[in-house]
């Protein structure tokens, strides 16, 4: 199958406003979730388990507020408490609680998650707790108020996290004006969702109330961003909350061209993304508040030292020692080979397809009826691997669809170099074998399960200071070592025998790594000025040493405005200025 990719980080060079508008809508969608906790008194008593169920929610919702204050920084989240006898809501409703309007994340609304958490036993005394019945209405309407300040480009939730299946008790009037209510929430494009948790004595039935206003899984519906709701016990709160997935957003919209005459548009999505650290940001602190500090790039013309605008620049290759200057209408030509979509070229088994051709990740793509845009293309060859629909306990775990599998050309694929099998090692090889079944994990290699040590570890760094915690960082790839001692030395010992390691004890090792790090490279004696600091060598003598490409820009430039020459601008046009003119001189 063939496939037209494109460069997003180019795009704004080459697609038109219209498009561009609608990308940034959809990546700068924020999400708004307001969660809603039922204070009845059966919620702040322990269970058969001796577990708090109000106690259980507030450490929940702690642990998904540190997840999204590193992943999505810009989403908002809100707090009420319902059940109360005191009430704090700008439409002066009574038995409920705003505990956190919308706001974003920050380290004074985790600390005071914290406070309520470490202090438990004082909930009740400042909030009051109560069965008295109360139009269950009036908490969608204090959710909508609260909804009134997200974004507009936002998607708006509601979390209910209750063990009461029926909070109307059977009133006629409080239930059809609760599911008027919500049906006026679901108008405005807010969801809402239900964790419903049992009690020992009870199982939350769904079908008395909440069937009316939330989804579950035995509804029939199209595909869309939607959040399932579901019942429980409450050992399951933390996971079914710590799971609870963000507004996905697609990678990119592409026709998929089945025959000439049946096209179809699709979605993509990137299932996997790689982690990493953000950039520091700076700040100025000269006033009596902090400011960050903006970044602005000018150009500058190396000849004339005057700024220069984007439409006085052109975009040039170098082609034989000569600078072949283009367009923006000639890089999009050169760019453009066909129109960008998906066009099934054939069908071929699945065990075609082998694990050395993929050599990215792959994506997921889905149907989708809105319109895509044309966009300049690089044609690849992938493969459409179909994906049935999987679910547990009822909550899709991956939704049907296709995964894209981008397979490499000729040159992507590197020859095996050669190489000679050793002989007499078949003891040493059936060891090694029993070794890798006993460190086999025997359900799976799950990545949820197995977090970025390096990346938590920075995290639990700057929580530890923000939030003035003493939380331990409990790193999960650290081996069992105790079970490995226990349970494979005798394999290892073998092992170690067949290989000729037995002999060499963790001493030898280390003596023999400190006195290959003492012992004096032979290039020393022949080259001398190598133990000499860089920073020590004027230019000339950089340029005898041939180290020319340690010099800064700065100095390189300062070394040649001193012997009257004009600077270059790039580092490599440096360096030949500053060798050609000291040739000539040593000529001269």
């Amino acid at each position: 199958m063939a496939y037209n990719d494109y460069n997003s980080n180019n795009s704004s060079e080459y697609f038109d406003e219209e498009y561009i508008d609608k990308v940034e809508d959809e990546f700068n969608f924020k999400e708004c979730i307001v969660y809603a906790i039922d204070c009845r008194p059966s919620m702040l008593e322990p269970n058969e388990h001796d577990e708090i169920p109000l106690l259980v929610a507030l450490k929940s919702i702690r642990s998904k507020c540190l997840d999204k204050i590193n992943s999505r920084s810009n989403d908002q989240m809100a707090i009420i408490l319902f059940g109360t006898l005191k009430n704090n809501n700008s439409a002066n409703k009574e038995y409920i609680f705003v505990l956190q309007s919308l706001d974003t994340l920050d380290a004074p609304r985790i600390k005071e998650i914290d406070m309520l958490i470490n202090n438990f036993s004082s909930v009740k005394k400042q909030y009051g707790s109560t069965d008295l019945l109360f139009p269950i209405s009036d908490l969608f309407w204090v959710c909508s108020d609260i909804l009134l300040s997200a974004p507009k480009l936002s998607t708006k939730r509601v979390i209910l996290i209750t063990d009461n299946d029926d909070p109307t008790n059977g009133n006629p009037i409080f239930r059809k004006t609760a599911i008027q209510r919500a049906k006026d929430l679901n108008n405005v494009k807010v969801e809402c969702i239900l964790l419903g948790l049992d009690r020992y004595d009870h199982d939350f039935d769904k079908d008395l109330f909440y069937k009316d206003i939330c989804y579950f899984d035995d509804v029939e519906d199209e595909f869309e961003d939607k959040i399932l709701s579901c019942t429980g016990k409450l050992n399951d709160l933390f996971e079914k909350i710590k799971s609870l997935q963000t507004t996905t957003r697609s990678e990119f919209r592409l026709p998929l061209q089945i025959t000439p005459s049946l096209i179809i548009g699709i979605r993509g999505y990137n299932m996997i993304i790689e982690q990493k650290i953000g950039n520091p940001k700076y700040f100025c602190t000269s006033g009596e508040q902090l400011k960050e500090v903006k970044y602005i790039t000018r150009w500058k013309c190396v000849d004339t030292n005057e700024n220069v605008t984007q439409i006085d620049m052109k975009t040039s290759y170098n082609y034989g020692g000569e600078k072949v200057v283009f367009s923006k209408q000639d890089i999009e030509m050169i760019q453009t080979i066909n129109e960008p979509g998906l066009r099934i070229l054939g069908f071929r088994d699945s065990k075609a397809l082998k694990a050395n051709h993929q050599i990215s990740h792959p994506y997921f793509i889905y149907p989708d009826e809105s319109q895509y845009k044309e966009m300049n293309a690089i044609p690849k060859i992938v493969a459409l691997l179909p994906q049935a629909e999987k679910l547990d306990k009822g909550d899709q775990t991956s939704p049907p669809g296709f995964q894209l599998i981008v397979l490499p050309f000729a040159d992507e694929i590197r020859s095996i170099p050669p190489y000679t099998v050793p002989q007499g090692y078949e003891h040493a090889s059936n060891t090694a074998k029993q070794l890798i079944e006993k460190f086999k994990i025997t359900e799976g290699y799950n990545p949820m399960k197995y977090h970025n040590s390096y990346l938590q570890s920075h995290k639990n760094m700057i929580q530890k200071i923000a939030l003035d915690s003493d939380d331990v960082f409990n790193d999960s790839i650290i081996p069992d070592y105790q079970f490995i001692e226990s349970k494979l030395s005798d394999e290892i010992k073998a092992f170690k025998k067949y290989v000729g390691l037995d002999t060499i004890r963790l001493d030898d090792l280390m003596s023999a790594n400190s006195s290959a790090k003492q012992k004096a490279s032979p290039l020393d004696n022949e080259l001398p000025y190598k133990k000499l600091k860089t920073e020590e060598l004027t230019v000339p003598q950089h340029w005898k040493a041939n180290t020319l490409n340690k010099v800064t820009n700065a100095s390189l430039k300062e070394f040649l405005i001193s012997v009257g020459v004009q600077p270059k601008k790039l580092k490599s046009e440096l360096v030949c200025q500053v060798d050609g003119y000291l040739k000539i001189k040593l000529e001269d």
